[in-house]
């Protein structure tokens, strides 16, 4: 028994509106864990340093000079595995009304950040300079709603690495030119 072309294409048109349903209600359910946790899609927070080493399968770089300014460990630990391995700590301020600082490593080399745990700005103003022996950018960004900050960007140990902070850079210079494997705050 054939069935009519108009009961066809009803047909047809119910089945396509029934699967973009279920489609879409599967997209809002695989965001819910993403939205509750504050997090974008693909980042993963981290409880510690070493979860995030053993996540990424490799070790990450800390600074070996810490000044008193800030505490140890780190209060947020985020990585990222696609579309290339990254990681990023934040440093909170050891004193009320200071602000922290966000350290962001590529591990799969020279490539960058990625914006996923890096929230792009607008580029204010840019300067080169060298960081003990090595070349690197510091960058004034402004991200609304919470004014400029500085990104001090440079190369260690073959990986891309970024930090981000308001204020004074003295310190925070000091602490991007001591970053490598050895030695833990």
């Amino acid at each position: 028994m054939a069935l009519p072309s108009r009961g066809l294409g009803t047909l047809v048109a119910r089945y396509v509106a029934v699967v973009a349903a279920a489609a879409s209600a599967l997209l809002v359910l695989d965001a819910i864990p993403w939205l509750l946790h504050g997090l974008v899609r693909g980042v993963v927070a981290q409880r510690t340093v070493e979860d995030a080493e053993q996540t990424l399968g490799s070790r990450l770089l800390v600074p070996a000079y810490f000044p008193q300014t800030f505490r140890w460990p780190p209060v947020g630990i985020r990585t990222v595995s696609r579309p290339s391995r990254a990681a990023a700590l934040t440093l909170a301020p050891a004193r009320p009304g200071e602000t922290s600082v966000l350290i962001v490593q590529s591990l799969d080399g020279d490539v960058p950040v990625g914006d996923r745990l890096l929230p792009p700005g607008k580029e204010l103003h840019r300067v080169a300079f060298d960081l003990g022996g090595s070349p690197a950018v510091m960058t004034d960004v402004l991200l609304p709603p919470d004014g400029t900050f500085h990104d001090v960007s440079f190369v260690a140990d073959g990986r891309r690495v970024v930090f981000r902070f308001q204020g004074d850079p003295e310190e925070i210079l000091k602490m991007a030119a001591s970053l490598g494997r050895s030695g833990r705050p």
